[in-house]
């Protein structure tokens, strides 16, 4: 193998590695997303709930 081998062979090393780093990036930002939109929404519901309850009704 060749030097203009080796350099093409690493390049496309290191662009495969950055299509994988962006595709887990991808998938955690899915995952992600949803669950912080639904604890965001859990806690509003909280807040509500606590804000216009009556003291006595507790």
């Amino acid at each position: 193998m060749n030097r203009k081998q080796y350099g093409k062979r690493k390049k496309l090393r290191k662009r495969k590695m950055k299509r994988l780093m962006i595709a887990y990036l991808r998938r955690a930002i899915v995952i992600l997303i949803p669950i912080i939109v639904m604890i965001l929404m859990v806690c509003g519901c909280l807040y509500i709930y606590e804000r216009f309850t009556k003291e006595g009704e507790k």
